[in-house]
């Protein structure tokens, strides 16, 4: 055995860039894995194409983040440039600023709905910030294989999400409007429907957006430059 031979322990370590993705891509999971599991998206029988979609691009974001992160921490500034788009187009746009319709506190899958939601947006600004500051700082290329992958998977998965969820309201409340019936215009995108089953869709060149509640008892309609209007079930 030849004197003086070390061997080098290897070692864990993590940037803060690194630590934030981490915690943008659990709240992010969080969220998505509660809207899975309160019905939005029927698993009963056989899956619709946009429910298969959904859970398939779901599963690939996921991957997604893991190759972004470890691409990170090989020094390489696509994968914190992936992570960017991430924590700003999934965490915090796609889950976080679901918020808005269902607010602290939320009733359902409480309490974990309210860590969700101000997770998600806590976490995916943070992770935003924190992988753009991370390419400053460490005089990082960003290349853009790694944040067009990134940004493709979060736009279809908007998209599979927008049109695979139904609204609680379709099968609980008879004479409740549905999805179909607020479908908008064709070729409109459905746009994601959160926790209690409220449904946003931006349609194409129309400025409105209308969102009914799980129960179906109001529709509300909110148009650029108007005062959102309300229209109470059968009046």
């Amino acid at each position: 055995m030849e004197a003086g031979l070390h061997t080098k322990t290897p070692t864990f370590s993590l940037g803060a860039a690194e630590w934030l993705a981490l915690a943008a891509l659990g709240f992010g999971s969080l969220h998505i894995l509660l809207d899975f599991s309160i019905g939005l998206f029927p698993t009963q029988g056989r899956v619709s194409a946009m429910v298969g979609a959904s859970f398939v691009l779901t599963s690939l974001i996921v991957v997604w983040w893991a190759v972004s992160i470890a691409a990170a921490l090989r020094g390489l500034g696509g994968g914190l440039a992936s992570v960017a788009v991430l924590a700003f187009g999934w965490t915090l746009l796609t889950n976080g600023s679901s918020i808005a319709f269902c607010p602290p506190p939320c009733p359902v899958a409480a309490p974990l709905a309210d860590v969700a939601h101000v997770g998600t947006l806590a976490s995916g600004l943070a992770a935003t910030v924190g992988a753009v500051w991370a390419l400053r700082r460490r005089r990082l290329r960003p290349g853009w294989r790694l944040p067009a992958g990134a940004a493709v998977l979060v736009l279809a998965s908007i998209v599979a999400l927008g049109n695979a969820a139904r609204a609680p309201s379709d099968s609980r409340t008879p004479g409740a409007p549905t999805s179909r019936d607020n479908a908008g215009a064709p070729g409109s995108i459905r746009f994601y429907t959160d926790l209690l089953g409220f449904e946003l869709r931006y349609l194409g060149p129309w400025p409105c957006a209308r969102i009914h509640d799980a129960c179906g008892t109001a529709v509300i309609t909110r148009c650029r430059g108007r005062s959102p209007h309300v229209s109470r079930a059968g009046s």
